[in-house]
């Protein structure tokens, strides 16, 4: 892989991370927004096992891998940190 094919990933991914951010800021705008509409009509309910149990699938219907959830990944990099999935 040349340096020039590796610049062009880094930029892939650095747009990705910033869609991604802006995604979770997003998700964590609408959380508030439930949370404040079940506070005014005293919806105390904190979980729908439904949904999450729908959220866990893919789009296609398919279940999501159980594989990573729970390792530990180590970075290619040694002065990074292990991250936990």
């Amino acid at each position: 892989m040349s340096t020039f094919d590796l610049q062009e990933i880094r930029k892939q991914l650095d747009k990705i991370d910033r869609e991604i951010v802006t995604l979770f800021e997003e998700r964590m705008r609408l959380c508030g927004d439930g949370r404040n509409i079940r506070l005014k009509t005293a919806d105390r309910s904190r979980r729908d096992r439904e949904r999450e149990a729908g959220v866990c699938e893919g789009h296609d219907g398919r279940q999501l891998p159980e594989a990573g959830r729970g390792r530990t990944v180590q970075p290619d990099d040694d002065d990074q940190p292990s991250v936990s999935v």
